[in-house]
């Protein structure tokens, strides 16, 4: 199957950038989206199979949402992580976990388009998760749009 690869998400949490970290140690929330262009993030074909790819800073905890149709899945299985997580838990979708708060991490993803899938715009979103103790409080999250061609 021909692959594509697109950026679905780049999470720009530069300190110096946005403000630095807030006074108890935790890092800014703030997040920035960059892609080739703003809708979509990737096109896939009925039939093909593209890559998702996010990038994050300052991540202890992240989670790809599912996309809420049958014929087109992400295939978290396959999903290849730098660095590679300390702990997932296999939910589906799975939450990939760090002990120690990551600079950056690099995920991609991939997507498949049955046959059977209907042209048009697909959406779910990535939660980046800072805090150090895992409380899932102030994620920021990143909106991955897919297109399925016609």
């Amino acid at each position: 199957m021909y692959r594509q690869l697109a950026i679905a998400g780049l999470v720009v949490l530069a300190a110096g950038c946005l403000g630095g970290p807030a006074a108890d140690g935790e890092p800014s929330t703030g997040a920035t989206v960059t892609a080739g262009s703003p809708d979509p993030n990737v096109t896939v074909q009925p039939g093909d199979t593209a890559t998702i790819t996010v990038e994050a800073t300052d991540v202890s905890e992240l989670r790809v949402g599912r996309i809420s149709d049958e014929n087109v899945t992400i295939d978290f299985t396959s999903a290849t992580l730098s660095p590679r997580p300390d702990r997932v838990y296999e939910t589906l979708p799975p939450y990939w976990w760090w002990e120690d708060r990551q600079s950056t991490v690099t995920v991609e993803l991939p997507i498949q388009a049955d046959s059977g899938a209907t042209p048009g715009i697909y959406r779910t979103t990535a939660a980046i998760y800072h805090s150090e103790n895992h409380s899932h409080e102030n994620a920021t999250e990143i909106p991955i749009v897919v297109e399925v061609g016609g």
